[in-house]
Formats: structure tokens, C-alpha cells, sequence
């Protein structure tokens, strides 16, 4: 709100002519538009303090996940998944929404193989490099051709048929591992 050399109680109690209130107000050029400079002032000063984002940092601080909604759930299966209380099925509706490839790969993958062994993960996704990724144990395909027939076929990611599934189509793929 006040130029630098007026940032302190002491010296803006030194303010005793008009020159000088109009040397103290950030912006202000003469009397007559102190009271709207001073306006804009408090308002930038409001709106800069009251302004509010969503951060999250991974848990030695220094990291920053980042705020996108998807982004912020890999803090939670981070910290929750790894929890013992948390039920052994876990299920996960599209863990891939809102992360980029590059945290998916970095983070997400990790996160999920870190638990492979000591939970049942269900998750539903239409991202067949997750699947991949993850080296899942069983793939359930549901598609839907041009008829609105639901087609359904499961089994092992080494299969003939589930390769050409996760390299062809975009299906939405329930796995688990």
C-alpha cells in the first residue's frame, strides 16, 4: 500500500504535509487521486493475501506434487494406501485422471507396486499403459461396439487376445493385482 520507504509504523507517524502523504502512497501522482490510489492499494494488498491454492508436498516437504485433483490423490495413495488400517481390497475408479504421464510413470506405478503384495487393487481405467505398467494379474475388457452390445473378456495380461485388446482398442479395462 505505501512505497518502500514508508513500510513502518514509525515512519508513516512521521507523515505531517500532504507531500509527504503523497510521496508514502504506492502509485499516488498528486492529492486528488490519493484516496482512489489508496482504494486500489488496499484491494491488490486484500487480494494477494486472502488469495488461496491448493499444494500439496510429499512428506520430507521439499517436493511439490502439484493441484490438480489427480495430482493431489497421488499424495493420498501415497500415504493412505501404504496404511495398514486401510481394507486389503482397494478399489479405484480411473487412478489416472488429472496426471500426467510423466507422474503416472515417476509416482503412481511405484506407489501401486509398493502395495501389490499386500492388498487386492481393483481399479478401472481406459489407460492400457497403466495396465501395462503395472504388470497386472487379471484383465476384465468391457467394450461396446457400434449396436450398444456390451462385449466382456478377461484374462492374463500375456494372453493373444488381451494384447491386441490393450495395443488396438480403447476399451476400459477392470484389473486387478
Amino acid at each position: 500500500m505505501f512505497t518502500q520507504s514508508y513500510q513502518t509504523t514509525e515512519k508513516l507517524k512521521q507523515i505531517n504535509t500532504k507531500e509527504e502523504f503523497i510521496k508514502a502512497v504506492t502509485g499516488a501522482t498528486n492529492y486528488e487521486v490519493i484516496e482512489e490510489k489508496l482504494s486500489a492499494n488496499v484491494e491488490k494488498f486484500i487480494t494477494e493475501y486472502t488469495k488461496e491454492e491448493t499444494r500439496i508436498k510429499d512428506e520430507n516437504g521439499t517436493d511439490e506434487i502439484g493441484t490438480t485433483p489427480g495430482e493431489i490423490a497421488l499424495t493420498f495413495y501415497k500415504l493412505s494406501l501404504s496404511n495398514e488400517l486401510v481394507s486389503d481390497v482397494i478399489l479405484i475408479d480411473q487412478p489416472e485422471d488429472d496426471i500426467s504421464m510423466k507422474r503416472i510413470e515417476n509416482y503412481m506405478i511405484d506407489y501401486f507396486n509398493s502395495i501389490r503384495d499386500k492388498k487386492q487393487i481393483i481399479f478401472v481405467t481406459h489407460n492400457p499403459l497403466l495396465v501395462v505398467n503395472l504388470d497386472v494379474d487379471n484383465v476384465i475388457n468391457v467394450s461396446k461396439d457400434r449396436k450398444n452390445m456390451i462385449s466382456i473378456q478377461s484374462g492374463c495380461i500375456e494372453s493373444s487376445n488381451m494384447i491386441d485388446l490393450l495395443a488396438y482398442e480403447n476399451p476400459v479395462f477392470y484389473t486387478g493385482f
